[in-house]
């Protein structure tokens, strides 16, 4: 009998432990990927301040009206962004829609099942 009630108490107490460590293990792995998503939060906002200054300032890039790109670029915080500016002109009074889309990814080799990749993208006019 004593035996019996040894057995169910520890099965109790092993019960609870395998539920605080898969909680737990659960916590961490989304700590792990919530970094990561910062890291590639960031890289796509620098990249949209990039191509923002380079649309507004320096008009280099697509300013003979012309869709362009920028291929995969290091960033600061780790990680990397690849760009996209489409032009478009679908408003009669003759201004160009730029639409800018930057996408921010940490653990830039492409092969990698677990990158993370974060977006932004904006739209605005331009004469």
């Amino acid at each position: 009998m004593t035996l019996l009630l040894v057995i169910v108490i520890l099965s109790a107490i092993l019960s609870i432990g395998i539920g605080v460590f898969s909680s737990i293990y659960g916590q961490l792995i989304i700590s792990g990927q919530a970094e990561n998503s910062l890291r590639a939060l960031y890289a796509a906002d620098q990249g949209i301040e990039k191509m923002l200054y380079r649309s507004r300032v320096l008009e280099n890039c697509g300013s003979d009206g012309s869709d362009c790109s920028v291929p995969l670029t290091l960033a600061q915080s780790g990680g990397c962004y690849a760009t996209q500016v489409t032009k478009t002109d679908i408003e009669p009074d003759g201004f160009l829609d730029i639409v800018i889309k930057v996408t921010g990814s940490y653990r830039c080799d492409q092969t990698l099942a677990r990158s993370v990749k974060r977006a932004f993208e904006i739209t605005f006019p331009s004469p």
